[in-house]
């Protein structure tokens, strides 16, 4: 009995563990075209990635605090972070800058990590990060940020390796 009563609860704690969203296939792109008008805006970048809002830094003093994960969409036009709802079985948009209201674009690095601090001209600042699979993408993330330093008129910048 103690045995049974043992699994259900670990078979419990396990289940509730993972979550469905789509992974780079034609639901991936059906989900995310849903919530993005691609009459009006063309889709620059389009992968998994982290939010840190109101961060200008990549935390590294403990407790970090969790970042949320979810996918963002770069456009000729806005920057999109979206949120997978599992109730709904749809991305919601959770975040919505567009390029005209980015200010600044910076790499911030910690080791091998890069992050994109975008800081929009009400001056907050937020932290993004692409991420495949479990780390980091530090190249899309300097693609992007030539991206939207292009468009807000700004030159390229390649960050320094440490």
């Amino acid at each position: 009995m103690k045995k049974l009563i043992v699994v259900i609860f670990l078979s419990l704690i396990l289940s509730g563990c993972t979550t469905y969203r789509p992974q780079y296939d034609a639901d991936y792109e059906k989900a995310v075209s849903a919530v993005i008008d691609k009459s009006s805006e063309t889709i620059k970048f389009n992968d998994h990635a982290i939010w840190h809002p109101n961060r200008s830094t990549i935390p590294t003093v403990f407790p970090i605090p969790t970042p949320i994960e979810g996918n963002m969409v770069i456009t000729d036009k806005t920057l999109y972070f979206l949120e997978w709802d599992s109730d709904s079985n749809a991305y919601n948009i959770v975040k919505k800058l567009p390029i005209t209201d980015i200010q600044n674009v910076k790499i911030t690095t910690f080791g091998l990590n890069r992050q994109l601090a975008i800081q929009s001209k009400n001056n907050n600042f937020d932290l993004f990060s692409y991420t495949s699979h479990i780390k980091r993408n530090g190249d899309m993330n300097i693609e992007v940020l030539n991206y939207i330093n292009s468009l807000i008129k700004k030159s390229p910048v390649v960050p320094e390796r440490h």
